[in-house]
């Protein structure tokens, strides 16, 4: 009885453990709307494939890796918050630790 009871509860725990997981996990894709949107992970594409994602539609959201999501567009325009400027933008791709894709907007250092 004990055996039976020790399992069970093993695989209770473990079933728990592995909804909390996936709850967190949906949460934290719920909480930054960009991962949503992205249009694929720069880490399992070239670095010529991840540009011409952001240079052919002027602007999108690409990934890197797990907890890396931004926007990136090519140089034309401004950014839409006041405070915010554009930067070079340079993600790791499959073939290139510093795959220049275009900018993102950051905020301004005024110091």
């Amino acid at each position: 009885m004990t055996t039976i009871t020790t399992r069970s509860a093993c695989i209770t725990a473990i079933l728990s453990a592995s909804l909390i997981g996936l709850s967190v996990s949906a949460f934290a894709q719920d909480a930054n709307p960009l991962i949503k949107d992205s249009k694929g992970d720069t880490l399992h594409m070239t670095c010529e494939h991840a540009r011409s994602l952001v240079h052919g539609t002027g602007g999108t959201v690409l990934t890197s890796g797990p907890y890396h999501t931004d926007l990136y567009h090519i140089g034309g325009g401004t950014c839409e918050r006041v405070n915010d400027e554009k930067q070079p933008a340079f993600v790791r791709s499959q073939d290139n630790p510093l795959c220049f894709v275009g900018y993102t907007c950051e905020p301004h250092n005024n110091g």
